[in-house]
């Protein structure tokens, strides 16, 4: 009994830290790491590969973001009708950014950054989506 406890005191915060800190994504033959630390959560971008993060938003409902860059990046906020993107927010060249936007009508709504500096580049960003 006295093993099972200590067991549980070791596995069991590891797991859940596993759980809800990290996840790995591929994207375009690339490795790019997740790391979620509470409501901010930091990406590693690598250069020439776009990171997106796409959410659903029904009418009325809205998404308020930030993010900051280790050094310049290419940031849009945009969704999709049929072939056609829609870009609320458009930033070239920026280190930070932030808005909000509340939908007009149900889709999926997306955030993306693109870095063209020849090192991956951290990018610390968070969203909230509200009613």
């Amino acid at each position: 009994m006295k093993k099972l406890f200590v067991l549980s005191l070791l596995v069991l915060p590891t797991l859940f830290l596993l759980s809800c800190n990290s996840k790995t994504v591929k994207v375009d033959d690339e490795i790019t790491v997740f790391i979620q630390r509470g409501d901010k959560k930091v990406v590693l971008l690598q250069p020439n590969t776009p990171i997106e993060e796409c959410f659903p938003l029904k009418k009325g409902q809205f998404v308020e973001y930030a993010f900051q860059s280790e050094n310049s990046v290419d940031f849009n906020f945009h969704y999709h009708v049929e072939h056609k993107v829609y870009y609320p927010a458009k930033e070239d060249d920026v280190e930070s950014f932030k808005g909000k936007y509340t939908a007009d009508t149900d889709r999926v709504y997306c955030l993306m950054w693109t870095s063209y500096w020849e090192d991956p580049k951290n990018i610390t960003y968070v969203f909230n989506l509200g009613n």
